[in-house]
């Protein structure tokens, strides 16, 4: 019973910190400082990000090797990014972070999503999208730790990436767009700036597929040989 509570707890502030606090953070960003001052409100969406962590330390015993494992995800997911430097609409970044996600649980992956996205945006300019790709980035690994957890069929596997980046990401990403450089939020603004980002938003999704149909097993296996080989716990 007690474990049931704290999970429980541990959910609920999950819950309030990703999807009421990170939202909040952008509204704020949006009135008070627009398109200036992101710096502030970036590190605020990593502090709400690693509340669940904290949450997590207090019901168990995290030792160095996960830290370690979580720390390697999200260099690995930052390298995916900035490796495809020269085609911004291709990146591996995104199938990493899915992976995270469905073998660390959406706690760590909304974690490692937001944080490969602040620390490549070194390499590809800072700016008030950063704190919206952190947002959208961590959703996805946030959902794939809760729809994906213990799916390994590549072909599911692979169409939910696919959504997850063509409809979470770019509806994220884009709604930066439709607030931050339009006269306001109008249908025919939303049409024009959906419908010119299709084809961007169909590319990056293609190429998450694509690196999940090659990456996803070999990360699998390779994760889970050694969260066997340490006795890593379960990050959820």
């Amino acid at each position: 019973m007690y474990m049931i509570n704290k999970k429980k707890k541990v959910n609920l502030f999950t819950i309030v910190s990703l999807l009421i606090g990170v939202p909040l953070v952008l509204y704020i960003s949006i009135k008070s400082f627009g398109r200036k001052k992101y710096l502030i409100p970036s590190f605020l969406i990593l502090i709400l990000s690693f509340i669940p962590f904290i949450m997590i330390f207090e019901k168990k015993k995290i030792r160095t090797r996960e830290i370690v494992l979580i720390s390697a995800m999200s260099a690995i997911a930052v390298l995916g990014r900035v490796l495809f430097f020269f085609a911004p609409e291709i990146k591996a970044t995104s199938a990493i972070v899915i992976i995270s996600g469905m073998t660390l649980g959406g706690q760590a992956g909304f974690f490692i999503g937001a944080i490969s996205a602040f620390v490549s945006n070194f390499f590809f300019g800072q700016g008030s999208w950063t704190m919206w790709q952190m947002f959208a980035f961590g959703m996805i690994g946030a959902l794939s730790g809760v729809v994906l957890k213990k799916k390994h069929n590549r072909i599911f596997v692979c169409l939910i990436g696919f959504l997850f980046v063509m409809i979470v990401y770019g509806g994220i990403v884009n709604f930066h767009s439709l607030v931050m450089f339009t006269s306001g939020i109008t249908w025919d603004n939303i049409k024009s700036i959906y419908l010119l980002s299709i084809p961007f938003d169909f590319v990056h999704a293609l190429s998450t597929a694509v690196f999940l149909w090659f990456l996803n097993k070999p990360f699998l296996e390779k994760i889970s040989r050694i969260k066997e080989k340490y006795g890593m716990i379960e990050l959820e």
